[in-house]
């Protein structure tokens, strides 16, 4: 499977060793109990932007960004969901950050699965929540006219 990023830097290998950098294993499972402060869990202190969506499936998610200069400098997640859900946010949020919001608009459901190729069980409607709660994020800082979002 070919991996499409936003940033090319991002690959799924990328992603794995940030991922295992940031949770130890625990019993053979990544212990999320107690994410660290570089992680991108939890709720993010003043956020420019927030959206949440509940899903089909029941899942809420909840994504907060940190936006400077029109660039996603911090985006953090939560979600009451599976690990499916738990994993999508994580990537979403990984993606996001760094890029600028016309790019992270360009973001994809299918661009949250290619990162999370290496990771099995992951669901397609979870990649979906996840970008559209990203979406509904971005959304909500443009309406508030903090940017102008320009094509170039």
């Amino acid at each position: 499977m070919s991996s499409r990023c936003v940033n090319a830097d991002k690959t799924p290998e990328a992603f794995f060793v940030w991922l295992r950098d940031r949770f130890p294993e625990a019993g053979g499972f990544i212990d999320v109990s107690a994410p660290p402060e570089d992680s991108n869990i939890g709720p993010l202190d003043n956020a420019d932007a927030n959206g949440t969506i509940h899903g089909i499936c029941g899942d809420t998610m909840e994504i907060w960004l940190k936006i400077e200069n029109g660039v996603v400098t911090d985006a953090r997640y939560a979600t009451n969901g599976c690990f499916s859900s738990r994993a999508c946010g994580a990537a979403a949020t990984y993606l996001a950050k760094g890029e600028r919001i016309i790019d992270a608009l360009g973001i994809s459901p299918r661009d949250v699965m290619n990162l999370l190729e290496l990771i099995p069980g992951v669901d397609i409607h979870c990649s979906i929540l996840a970008i559209s709660t990203l979406y509904r994020a971005i959304a909500e800082y443009i309406l508030k006219g903090n940017i102008s979002v320009e094509m170039k």
